[in-house]
């Protein structure tokens, strides 16, 4: 099995994947997002409709940008 450095090449490597999505989200977000979290940082968590609240409003290429650049912890 390959061992993952950089997300560009991790990414490159799900092309054509249908669960990249998921792949994606467990390799670089789920630490902080999932439900039980294994990094607390007091991230919004799947399923939490109030903290997710104020991210619901904004526009792709808004939560892109965050998602790129990071926010909070990220």
């Amino acid at each position: 099995m390959e061992t993952y450095h950089y997300p560009a090449t991790f990414v490159n490597q799900l092309k054509g994947d249908p669960e990249a999505g998921k792949k994606i989200f467990l390799e670089f977000c789920g630490a902080c997002h999932n439900e039980n979290p294994s990094v607390d940082v007091n991230a919004p968590r799947i399923g939490d409709k109030i903290k997710w609240g104020a991210y619901r409003d904004l526009k792709m290429p808004t939560l892109l940008k965050l998602t790129i650049q990071g926010n909070g912890a990220m």
